[in-house]
């Protein structure tokens, strides 16, 4: 996790969860949105899109923002991804990297993408989550829950 000026970046991958919750507890940031970057590497069958909708829909969720990073797939990943962010636009962006480079440079360029792309404050957290929901998304409003905390 890297707290900034602007904005937090927190990593949220699988094997990382543990290490963040312990983490959170430092941290002072918090009543911004969630910009979650999602990278994605021929996910065509694979993509829990209904799980994604139905988590965007849900009121309490209204602050979480999701930019899938389809990392060069070789199958209809791309399509997919794209359909699945037309259906909530306000809510899901696609970033298309022509050539796989690996899950850290795709999660990398589509964190500087979201930075860079994005008008951010110093409250708002960018992070990345896995493509499987290893870490389910219902643990996205804990970690915003304990930033809150956090900051008081």
């Amino acid at each position: 996790m890297v707290a900034n000026g602007s904005c937090s970046v927190l990593a949220c991958g699988s094997s990382a969860l543990v290490a963040t919750l312990v983490l959170l507890a430092s941290l002072a940031l918090c009543e911004g949105k969630a910009h979650i970057v999602v990278p994605c590497y021929n996910e065509e069958t694979r993509l829990p899109q209904q799980v994604f909708l139905d988590f965007v829909d849900q009121a309490a969720n209204k602050d979480v923002l999701f930019t899938f990073v389809n990392d060069g797939s070789s199958d209809g990943t791309l399509r997919v991804l794209r359909e699945l962010a037309a259906k909530r636009p306000q809510r899901m962006s696609v970033f298309n990297l022509e050539v796989n480079g690996g899950k850290a440079e795709a999660v990398r360029k589509g964190m500087l993408h979201v930075l860079l792309s994005r008008n951010l404050t110093r409250e708002d957290v960018v992070a990345f989550w896995d493509a499987d929901l290893a870490t389910p998304l219902e643990t996205i409003p804990r970690f915003m829950r304990k930033l809150e905390e956090n900051e008081k």
